[in-house]
């Protein structure tokens, strides 16, 4: 919805001035929180108004309301009543809840309209009808419908269970597979392209239903544990199956019916047929009347075996007799619920939607550098980097390769200097692994994905050539790059000239971020630099600025261009991005928000918002499995009970209630309060390459040379003062502190050490 805020004040004033109501100079307060607000007197008392024009305004209101709450706390002279109006749609329920909010915690009272009720009057009807995208054809009610089938949170958590329940069968069938011969396993046995199972995997090492092998850590098989529980319900759901069978063919035998099995098979193709659910058909109303499906069903079956039951008695005996087989074993009720479910995305206008859609997918720093690092493998023919972060973009990348008219990689300007910098950094820390011999308390380890690719093809024995192994240097090169002095001045450049000419190739659009609000800039830079100062590891002053305007950037993009919405992702491992864009928000109005996944939970999302799956995929006891262990009966029935249901059970004038609860699931989706971008926490570098990173930009300060640190570290006399200040930092990073202090240490010993002419180190300790 593209509706200025200005433009609905002046509704709204319109609007109050003509229920005389007079709008009043807003109180002097020293309160920020009461910006944007507008003060009128009306039925003989003040009152605030308060107009927000998110697309999603709980989200928002959940941010703002609190402040103003305490403002108006703090201050009596202020009016405790607020009166919210929203340009978007808010459901009842979320209303209520804000409102007991703020009259139980804040004493304020509190009244909200929405863009539905508003629509009604005149001084609304023209400025919000103009504001909504007209971009399918399809109505507003189906698209809230098909934003919860492709994105909503319920509706992933089904298929995630599903995903999870064929991955502990394969495994049980294969005994050990790798995570990429799960998916590809997976893929196949689906029919389906899954897009990445790194959510899923994580999720069942985390409940120990499968870990990673002791000698080989890239095998996934499952736990002990595990195959005794998949053994019993393996069991289990062959006797449901069986006892269903034998109840089934005594009842054909005591009524002297023959051909068993094609009348078993009918009977469950007639089951699945009627828990299908076309959400294309008009007319839903009648269709999805579960109970009158099921004596369809019934009746159905009985004219198919009217030639072997000629009186009427004894054939209403026989279905009466099969009702209650039926209804006290739930073989075929989980059958239903598994064809009910996948049912819903055979949908010709919902692949429409989805395709209707064009996402833009900024991608941050590291993942632009794996994502480089997998392009150049493949001209190389190098092997697979079966490294977690690789292997999800490269999953990323082949979905939005497969599907490029939808998705769209972007890559903000300001990082070129940021990749060059993580080529920088891999280059000293080669320095520092190639020419010192110290045995520190850890073996050297790094985050950079430059170097740690190199070690990978260095251990499979690609980086040899003539007999002799090749120097990073030289991998650096055959990446593509000129200038492997990380100290030249010119570095930085020359490599950021070599990235830009790749980015075609690459399939990536370089976007500068100059069109946003800059009236923002300002104050969301400065509360991010409070927060990294808060941090172990901080940002350089040069990565906030470029994180800031990317930020902005993203939040200020119009959603529709040339009638095509367009949905905005960033794909990054990095979680400050999620609190700066909710911090955003609640700043200012005239914005929008984005998704923020790391790269397996958004190739994950893509896929899975198609799931044209065939039900005979999802086998009896794959589903038996799937319910017994994540209780997917109940969360199936309770989306169609609380939404499918009953929006199609009223005509669409008298169902704005069940839209909107559409809409607050839509909401709960994107506001996505717990973190997106998923459980992979790379948002700080290992200890060791903090420590000697410090180190290193400090050289020139101390005056000192990397031969002259070299010679310090190699020294065994200075064993000591080594380890106390690596050990120290440690323990300063483990628990979330300042290391300065002991950097500061190091460089007063490297001083003294250098500057003694005797290579004798006076040490401070």
């Amino acid at each position: 919805m593209e509706i200025s805020i200005s433009d609905f004040k002046k509704a709204i004033e319109a609007f109050l001035e003509h229920r005389q109501a007079k709008k009043l100079a807003m109180p002097e307060t020293k309160s920020e929180d009461l910006k944007g607000m507008m003060l009128f007197s009306r039925h003989r008392s003040q009152v605030f108004v308060l107009p927000t024009v998110h697309n999603f305004p709980r989200m928002h209101l959940q941010l703002l309301l609190p402040k103003i709450g305490k403002a108006i706390l703090m201050d009596e002279s202020l009016p405790a009543r607020i009166e919210v109006y929203c340009a978007s749609v808010i459901t009842l329920q979320q209303a209520e809840e804000l409102k007991t909010m703020m009259r139980t915690v804040y004493n304020v009272e509190m009244e909200v309209f929405d863009g539905t009720s508003l629509s009604k009057f005149d001084e609304f009807t023209t400025l919000l009808k103009n504001g909504k995208n007209k971009i399918t054809g399809i109505d507003e009610t189906s698209k809230m419908l098909y934003t919860l089938l492709a994105e909503g949170s319920n509706v992933s958590e089904i298929k995630s269970n599903l995903l999870c329940s064929v991955i502990v069968f394969l495994l049980n069938e294969h005994g050990a597979l790798t995570t990429k011969q799960l998916r590809e396993a997976a893929e196949e046995r689906l029919q389906h392209e899954i897009g990445s199972i790194e959510q899923e995997v994580n999720f069942l090492i985390r409940k120990k239903r499968i870990e990673r092998g002791n000698t080989n850590k890239e095998l996934l098989t499952l736990t002990k544990d595990e195959l005794t529980t998949f053994s019993k319900m393996k069991q289990e759901s062959k006797r449901e199956e069986m006892a269903f069978c034998q109840e089934f063919f005594a009842l054909l035998s005591r009524y002297h019916i023959p051909e068993g099995e094609r009348l078993f098979e009918l009977l469950k193709t007639l089951y699945v047929e009627s828990c299908g659910v076309d959400i294309d058909a008009s007319g839903m109303s009648g269709n999805t009347n579960e109970l009158k499906k099921k004596n369809q069903v019934f009746q159905d079956f009985r004219t198919k075996i009217k030639d072997y039951i000629r009186d009427e008695t004894t054939a209403e005996r026989f279905i009466a007799e099969l009702k209650d087989i039926c209804m006290n074993n739930p073989f075929l009720e989980k059958i239903g619920a598994s064809e009910m479910f996948l049912s819903l995305y055979r949908s010709s206008k919902l692949e429409q939607f989805i395709n209707s859609k064009k996402k833009l997918v900024y991608i941050d720093t590291r993942v632009f550098i794996f994502y480089y690092c997998l392009l150049v493998s493949k001209n190389k023919d190098w092997p697979y980097w079966d490294d977690h972060s690789y292997r999800s973009t490269v999953n990323l990348m082949n979905l939005a390769k497969n599907k490029n008219r939808d998705i769209k990689l972007l890559l903000f300007e300001a990082y070129l200097g940021e990749v060059a910098g993580e080529l920088q950094k891999a280059l000293r820390a080669s320095w520092f692994n190639s020419r010192l011999n110290v045995k520190l308390k850890i073996p050297f380890q790094t985050t950079n994905v430059f170097y740690n690719f190199f070690s990978f093809l260095r251990d499979a024995g690609c980086m040899e050539e003539g007999g002799k192994r090749k120097s990073f240097e030289q991998f650096v090169r055959e990446l593509g790059f000129t200038n492997i002095n990380a100290e030249s001045p010119t570095f930085i450049k020359d490599t950021k000239n070599v990235i830009q000419k790749q980015l075609k190739w690459l399939g990536v659009e370089l976007k500068n971020t100059e069109h946003f609000d800059h009236h923002l800039y300002d104050p969301t830079l400065k509360e991010w630099d409070i927060r990294n100062s808060e941090m172990p590891y901080q940002k350089s002053g040069p990565a906030l600025k470029a994180d800031t305007s990317q930020l902005l950037h993203i939040m200020t993009q119009p959603v529709v261009v040339d009638g095509k919405e367009r949905e905005f992702y960033y794909a990054s491992w990095d979680r400050s991005f999620t609190t700066m864009r909710d911090w955003v928000i609640n700043e200012s109005t005239n914005i929008h928000g984005f998704n923020i996944y790391n790269p397996a939970r958004m190739a994950n999302r893509f896929a899975l918002s198609h799931f044209k799956i065939d039900s005979k995929c999802i086998t009896h006891d794959v589903f038996f499995y799937a319910d017994s262990q994540f209780k997917l009966r109940q969360k199936i029935s309770r989306l169609f009970d609380h939404v499918l249901l009953p929006l199609y059970s009223y005509k669409d004038d008298e169902s704005i209630e069940l839209v909107n609860l559409l809409v607050d699931l839509q909401a709960n989706y994107l506001s996505q309060k717990e973190s997106e971008t998923g459980d992979e926490m790379i948002n700080e570098k290992l200890p060791l390459e903090m420590v000697f990173d410090s180190i290193k930009l400090k050289l020139k300060e101390w005056n000192c040379t990397e031969r002259n640190l070299t010679d310090f570290l190699v020294d065994k006399n200075n064993r000591e003062t080594v380890a106390y200040v690596f050990d120290e930092s440690f323990q300063s990073i483990t628990k979330h502190q300042k290391y300065d202090d002991f950097v500061k240490v190091f460089g007063d010993s490297l001083k003294k050490y250098t500057h003694s002419g005797n290579g004798v180190n006076q040490s401070l300790l």
